[in-house]
């Protein structure tokens, strides 16, 4: 945690982010992707009933943990987002720092739109604290558009939320990014939740951050000047090292 996140969006040194609180039986889940990653960098195994106590059941939400580690060479972040694409029926609504999709990634949204889905994107603007990824991820941005997906520029400050949510009851909320180092390179962990009040305040706040977005549109890519497209695509080459 950083200066960033010492305010609320309420000037761009302070940044727009969303957290959870896990109580329950999901705290475990959350406590072993700790686990995992203290024993790769220590060799320390904290295991027994005094790091895992048992854990009453609290609410009725339905927890699933998404852990990907590349030493263990697991995608699970890869596989979780793409079964949240292809499982939409009805709306999709991303808010992503750094999103860099696939080529696939890219095909599975506008496919998610060709079958009737809202499929909304919410990234950062003008403050992405990443440039070269911005650069990198616009490069995306003119197929998304001619398949009707809709793109919206968060413009108080940077966004570093990583939400999904789906069909108003699935949600995801974590580390995860639409870009190669989330998906081969990173660490990361997330949860997916099953629970329609939850999924209802992640809508509410996506509604009001369009607030403050600005929506993209085909024209616009097109009046870029042919430097900055030229930057787009050799970052774009180069998104794996960014």
């Amino acid at each position: 945690i950083a200066d960033q996140w010492s305010g609320n969006a309420d000037s761009p040194n302070h940044w727009r982010d969303s957290h959870v609180r896990v109580r329950g039986p999901g705290v475990a889940a959350v406590q072993a992707a700790f686990v995992d990653n203290w024993n790769e960098a220590t060799g320390e195994l904290p295991i027994g009933k005094s790091y895992f106590p048992s854990i009453d059941s609290e609410g009725e939400s339905l927890v699933c943990a998404v852990q990907s580690n590349p030493v263990n060479a697991t995608s699970a972040a890869q596989r979780s987002m793409a079964v949240l694409i292809a499982g939409a029926a009805r709306r999709l609504w991303i808010t992503n720092a750094y999103f860099v999709p696939s080529p696939p990634f890219v095909e599975a949204l506008c496919a998610a739109k060709r079958r009737g889905v809202d499929v909304k994107l919410l990234l950062p603007g003008r403050y992405q604290d990443q440039p070269a990824v911005g650069r990198a991820g616009r490069h995306t941005w003119p197929r998304l558009l001619e398949g009707g997906v809709e793109i919206y520029e968060y413009k108080p400050t940077m966004i570093h939320a990583k939400t999904v949510v789906v069909d108003s009851i699935v949600s995801s909320i974590g580390s995860i990014n639409f870009d190669p180092r989330s998906f081969a390179l990173n660490a990361e962990f997330g949860i997916v939740v099953l629970d329609d009040a939850l999924a209802a305040r992640f809508e509410d706040a996506f509604v009001n951050d369009l607030r403050s977005a600005g929506r993209i549109a085909s024209d616009h890519l097109g009046n870029l000047p042919i430097g900055d497209r030229f930057l787009d695509v050799i970052c774009y080459w180069i998104r794996a090292q960014l």
